[in-house]
């Protein structure tokens, strides 16, 4: 009874952030635009539509994602949602041409807002609802031997254990052995949803009979193998001769998918090149007051194909701060081992005041978009990694360093400078097989909050 509650908690917070987005922008076009009016039968429609697009994103269902897989499936309802009220409001024939405009504009702004109320809405909902049990899997454990545990406890503490409750743990052999009535009973009195079961160390036969047992009687059998060593994030599932096969496809080296990324990329960089043109020029005279030099300066970085190409920054360090760096590197083992593992320092001496600044909202990196203008770089892709960072990137450089490198991405969403560098080449590599340009635009909503509210520079 609880996961329904979540659901309809989920489905009014939904609502509850339609009608916010949409009065917050109704309001703004109405103080401009006094004549401004907009039908409630539309939008009771709109909302009716949207709520429909949702379900079938299966936004609703009791899935454990990340903020990244969520907002993936939130904003292609919000999306369809949209692109059906546009073409309905711009048929409507009681509307002249002028205000169709102005309800076209409204709407734009009204679902670009409603995505991130949605996200801010469903987050604290979602708090609530783990605080008072609504949001919560009642959870049988079963596993094999000792390495299970460990295993268990291991991917418990890194996020699954926030939804799930372990009721009970049982030894897959015990299980095998017990009637299907204790079985039965067992999930009767500790009111269990779920089962978790860790196959590592189960042989083929014993895991189909468990699985069978279990069927009918709970919401959900979750099986966890022994794939920690395989990119297997949204791999595809097919069966060949009744035989299972996962099928992860290198979306981004697809000419076709490259093509279309490209020509997405030139009209962001001129958009953002034109909405950042006033930030640009502020920060350029800022850096030319304080300190001598050049206020941007170019760095080689690897780029598509490990051919070489020169990154455009702004400049947030001293003029001598190469030499400062090997100083402070041969004279400190502690400060040298801290730069091997994050590629930075802490209270680095180098940065300027100004560099400071433009570092922690990562506004010296806005000329990349001139790259991006040039072809050598892409608004979203892999971190741009330097030249030294070869060797250490190992044998995931080649699908890294087979596409474009981005201004924002992954990495700068899922943690910035927390991530060591091991996690950033995993993230890279999961985004090049994974690519899609609803997962560009995720990363492209996304970045503002990791930027301004999610992270500090460290």
């Amino acid at each position: 009874m609880r996961r329904y509650f979540f659901r309809l908690f989920l489905l009014l917070s939904d609502a509850v952030a339609f009608f916010t987005a949409f009065y917050i922008v109704y309001f703004a076009f109405n103080y401009f635009y006094p004549e401004f009016k907009y039908s409630n039968n539309l939008l009771f429609v709109d909302l009716v539509i949207f709520i429909i697009m949702m379900m079938i994103e299966e936004t609703y269902s009791l899935r454990e994602e990340d903020l990244i897989k969520k907002s993936y499936y939130i904003m292609k309802g919000v999306f369809f949602t949209y692109v059906i009220s546009f073409l309905f409001l711009y048929n409507l024939s009681q509307y002249s041409l002028k205000q169709k405009y102005i309800l076209i504009g409204n709407t734009t702004l009204w679902f670009f807002l409603l995505f991130f109320v949605i996200i801010a809405f469903r987050y604290i909902v979602e708090s609530l609802s783990i605080k008072y049990n609504l949001y919560i899997h009642k959870t049988l454990v079963i596993l094999a031997d000792n390495e299970d545990k460990k295993d268990f406890r291991e991917i418990f503490k890194s996020g699954l254990g926030k939804v799930n409750r372990v009721r009970c743990v049982f030894n897959y052999k015990d299980v095998l052995t017990m009637s299907d009535h204790d079985i039965q009973k067992e999930i009767e009195e500790k009111n269990i949803s779920q089962v978790m079961i860790f196959s590592k160390n189960i042989d083929f036969k014993s895991l189909m009979e468990i699985e069978a047992r279990f069927e009918g009687k709970v919401f959900f059998i979750k099986i966890i193998p022994d794939l920690t060593y395989l990119d297997i994030a949204d791999m595809e599932v097919i069966y060949i001769n009744e035989r299972l096969v996962l099928e992860n496809r290198q979306k981004l080296l697809s000419p076709y998918r490259a093509f279309v990324k490209r020509i997405v990329d030139i009209i962001l960089a001129i958009i953002l090149i034109t909405l950042f043109s006033p930030i640009m020029i502020i920060v350029l005279i800022c850096i030319m007051l304080e300190s001598p030099g050049s206020p941007v300066f170019t760095q080689k970085r690897l780029g598509r194909g490990k051919k070489y190409f020169k990154v455009f920054k702004f400049r947030s360090m001293y003029k001598d701060a190469e030499e400062r760096l090997q100083k402070l590197l041969f004279k400190d083992e502690e400060v040298r081992e801290e730069y091997r593992k994050w590629a930075k320092i802490k209270n680095d001496p180098r940065i300027t005041k100004v560099g400071k600044w433009i570092r922690k909202f990562s506004i010296d990196e806005m000329p990349q978009f001139f790259n991006v203008l040039f072809g050598t770089m892409s608004v979203m892709g892999p971190r741009p990694y330097l030249t030294t960072e070869l060797e250490q990137m190992g044998y995931k450089a080649n699908i890294i360093l087979a596409a474009k490198p981005g201004v924002t991405g992954l990495w700068q969403i899922r943690g910035r400078n927390s991530l060591t560098f091991d996690e950033r080449v995993q993230l890279e590599s999961y985004y090049i097989k994974n690519w899609s340009l609803w997962l560009d635009f995720v990363i492209l909503f996304l970045t503002p909050y990791a930027v301004i509210f999610k992270r500090k520079t460290e």
